[in-house]
């Protein structure tokens, strides 16, 4: 039997490729002699980049910039060939750069992805003629106000004056923009920006409303900052040219609206994460070659069928008629039914009452132990029914 194990990170528990590992080594206690194909993948958040140049053989380098709070640190530079460069937004901008302490209200206002931004300039003044932005994970909700900044954009206020992009509380002081001094090369490359969500920028299902609340804003404070994103947004319309930055692109509320500055001024592209590293690692090819697909995340839940790596796992099983199972950390009651989740099978790995602590030291345990309970149970009943596609439906 031929297998493709392809889940993305258990965040903040298990790296892919060990979730991958884990995944084998428990479907191999039941069936000794299947074949596995190994594909660990990610949809733009964490780990996006490392599976990126994993895919391609690249190499990576430490840059000094700037974290979240404007502090100086190291972050990775990915290049993937000559003139193709990544820059992952976690690494400079992530939630994982603050502590619990810091997870405040007033920082999340102040979280400026100037770091990332000045981990693109050094990709451009690389000569790189490719980048691709990776989001997910950040720590902020500014809309590429910092990113504007790092790549030789200004703010002024009502007078004049200049405002510093490296501290995103300036936003709400931004009156004017000045873009004469935006790096040259930035029309000159292809940006290529890898979303795991598809939310727009602003109001109700937007960046400020939908994850900042998850980066440390108060209700209060979420509309306010709404209000900040969507005033700086017809700022950059108004200067670009562009119109429907606001309402009508459907992904750049992630990352709190990171991508804004570079789809106004570099014609960036966004694309769904998951997509882009399936393509990197030839995922459909193998699942088309496959009697068997298992994917996997942390949470598996509402968010799992809209742009994470299981909707695009699942979305290429059913195209090839392949039973697609979901092992995941937790599991939503609502979708542990497979005609609810879109999938063929569910796996829950974690006990539900286990802490945080048990989760992180018997992670790879637990999927190891999950993977052989779902071949065990699950796999005789999918085989006999045409490999459970009948259920799943489109």
């Amino acid at each position: 039997m031929r297998v493709v194990v392809c889940p993305d990170s258990f965040k903040g528990s298990v790296l892919a490729e060990d979730a991958a590992c884990a995944i084998e080594s428990g479907l191999r206690r039941v069936l000794s002699d299947i074949e596995v194909t190994r594909l660990p993948m990610a949809d733009g958040g964490e780990g996006t980049g490392d599976a990126l140049v994993r895919a391609a053989g690249g190499l990576s380098v430490l840059r000094t910039t700037w974290d979240p709070l404007s502090r100086p640190c190291t972050a990775t530079l990915r290049w993937i060939s000559k003139n193709r460069a990544i820059v992952e937004l976690a690494d400079a901008s992530g939630y994982n750069r603050l502590t619990d302490a810091q997870r405040t209200e007033q920082n999340a206002l102040r979280a400026s992805t100037y770091g990332t931004g000045r981990l693109i300039k050094d990709a451009l003044d690389a000569q790189a003629d490719e980048i691709y932005l990776t989001l997910g994970g950040s720590a902020t909700s500014d809309a590429g106000y910092g990113i504007f900044g790092a790549l030789g954009g200004i703010a002024r206020d009502k007078n004049g004056l200049r405002l510093s992009t490296h501290r995103a509380e300036t936003l709400a002081d931004v009156h004017s923009l000045d873009v004469g001094g935006l790096h040259p090369r930035l029309r000159e490359v292809t940006i290529t920006v890898a979303c795991d969500v598809d939310n727009p920028l602003c109001d109700v299902g937007g960046a400020a409303f939908v994850y900042g609340p998850q980066k440390g804003l108060t209700p209060g404070s979420v509309a306010e900052r709404d209000g900040e994103i969507a005033s700086f947004a017809s700022l950059v319309e108004r200067v670009s040219g562009l119109s429907g930055l606001l309402r009508g692109v459907p992904g750049l509320g992630a990352a709190g609206g990171a991508a804004l500055p570079l789809v106004a001024f570099a014609n960036a592209r966004l694309v769904p994460g998951a997509v882009l590293v399936a393509e990197a690692v030839f995922l459909e090819a193998a699942i088309a070659n496959a009697d068997l697909v298992v994917t996997g995340e942390g949470s598996f839940d509402e968010q799992s069928m809209h742009g994470k790596v299981v909707a695009e796992v699942a979305r290429l099983a059913r195209k090839h008629q392949k039973p697609c199972a979901v092992i995941a950390g937790r599991v939503d009651d609502a979708y542990l039914d497979p005609k609810a989740s879109g999938v063929a099978a569910v796996m829950e790995a974690s006990p539900r009452h286990a802490s945080v602590e048990e989760i992180s030291q018997h992670s790879k345990a637990w999927l190891e132990e999950a993977a052989a309970r779902f071949l065990d149970s699950f796999w005789p009943m999918l085989s006999n029914q045409s490999h459970g596609v009948d259920e799943v439906g489109e």
